[in-house]
């Protein structure tokens, strides 16, 4: 890399890739969440590691996209495409370069 040599594995690789990644980015803090309980990487260099559940909660959802409709709740969109089209928008996401997500829509 350039700039320096690599500190120690990264949680999961969260860091591999950083400009500038070396020994003067020991203690960088932070956190990382995953929702797999078989992927909990050891905590090092002041990161937190935290393991989340998921599950089905309609109120929450509900919240969720009340937030949304009236701009209060940022979405991450790249584009939309209708469900008859997942194929094709998998496909897009799979190739990688979008900073955002596909969302399918019940057109």
């Amino acid at each position: 890399m350039a700039g320096g040599a690599d500190a120690g594995p990264a949680p999961q690789g969260v860091l591999k890739g950083v400009e500038g990644y070396g020994d003067a980015h020991r203690e960088i803090g932070g956190r990382f969440v995953t929702t797999r309980r078989d992927a909990l990487p050891q905590a090092e260099r002041g990161i937190r590691v935290l393991l989340t559940r998921v599950g089905p909660d309609g109120a929450m959802l509900t919240t969720l996209s009340g937030l949304a409709a009236v701009g209060d709740l940022a979405l991450r969109v790249a584009e939309t495409c209708p469900l008859r089209e997942a194929a094709q928008a998998y496909a897009r996401m799979t190739r990688g370069g979008l900073q955002r997500r596909v969302v399918l829509t019940m057109d």
